[in-house]
């Protein structure tokens, strides 16, 4: 506080000093100098006897003030600017411009110019928005990005990760779109209490087809595993473990008659992908849902979604007893 206030002394100095320079109509140069602590200066009526001219030596005499100056009040600058941007991300403009954005990628309204750095703002901005749809996304994004980031960026885990994001959207989001939100997804962004049950059971599977994916489970990339369950249903290690071990026996092939079965009823080979069964599910049930076909065809549409639903579950784990008990 007192080096501010010092600052600001000096800089009231500097800018009456070099007001009267420039005012002063029979100083034609100036000598700068110093008496002790203090900064003098010397006008001269002819423009040889000085260092400088009187409109140089005022014009840096205002500079150095209005430094100084900034320089004493840069907190109070910084503060309001701060209070300016909470203000501005809380506004109803900014708000109705995020909000915009967020149902353009779950809801395929198309966005305004410059995508990118729009989806980079609403990432952004979402972080101050608790009713923002981004969020949900961005905690599945974080949760992939946890295991993902175990085989590395560009590696296939880390594509496999993109492309479930992408069908989360119903491919609103481009794969570049994914890779950066993938790549900017935080801990902080994580918000268990926002997911939605049968999204839980689709990060759980695609995580640790993440995993496998080269054929091995690393030690990191187990505990990100366990600690993915934790997090998704608030279990305890013992129980994370069980359902874990649980779901990485159903990602086998040609063990399970039951798997298989829901295989056949999706119309997916023995290697389908998370991002397959997805895919497959999301194009049936639009298909074959009752309220899309007429009246007469309605109770095969529902026998059918109830085979579709049922396929789909058992394929993500969401048939597992979801509270493991010992």
């Amino acid at each position: 506080m007192f080096w501010r206030a010092i600052a600001a002394l000096c800089a009231l100095t500097f800018l009456m000093n070099g007001c009267l320079v420039l005012s002063d109509g029979n100083c034609k140069s100036v000598d700068i100098g110093g008496a002790g602590r203090r900064i003098t200066y010397t006008c001269y009526p002819n423009e040889t006897a000085g260092g400088m001219s009187a409109p140089a030596a005022g014009g840096l005499m205002l500079l150095g003030g209005l430094a100084l100056l900034t320089l004493a009040a840069w907190p109070l600058i910084r503060m309001a600017r701060e209070n300016r941007s909470t203000r501005y991300r809380g506004s109803p403009h900014m708000r109705a411009q995020q909000k915009k954005f967020a149902e353009s990628i779950f809801y395929g309204v198309e966005p305004s110019n410059h995508r990118a750095k729009a989806l980079d703002q609403a990432i952004f901005d979402s972080r101050y928005d608790p009713d923002s749809p981004l969020r949900v996304l961005l905690s599945a994004a974080y949760i992939l990005k946890r295991v993902a980031r175990q085989e590395g960026v560009g590696s296939v885990g880390w594509t496999h990760a993109k492309r479930i994001l992408v069908l989360l959207t119903d491919d609103d989001l481009t794969l570049y779109e994914a890779h950066v939100m993938l790549m900017k997804s935080q801990r902080a962004d994580f918000i268990p209490g926002a997911m939605p049950e049968d999204l839980k059971w689709v990060l759980l599977r695609a995580t640790l087809e993440i995993a496998v994916v080269d054929g091995e489970v690393s030690n990191d990339e187990q505990v990100s595993l366990i600690q993915t369950i934790r997090d998704l249903w608030g279990y305890s290690e013992d129980e994370a473990i069980v359902l874990y071990l649980t779901i990485l026996d159903r990602l086998g092939t040609g063990e399970d008659p039951k798997r298989n079965e829901a295989l056949q009823a999706l119309g997916l080979d023995d290697d389908a992908t998370t991002a397959d069964i997805r895919e497959a599910y999301l194009t049936l049930i639009r298909q074959h849902h009752p309220d899309l076909v007429s009246p007469e065809d309605r109770p095969d549409a529902t026998a059918t979604t109830a085979n579709i639903n049922a396929a789909y579950e058992y394929l993500m784990g969401a048939a597992i007893d979801s509270n493991p008990r010992f």
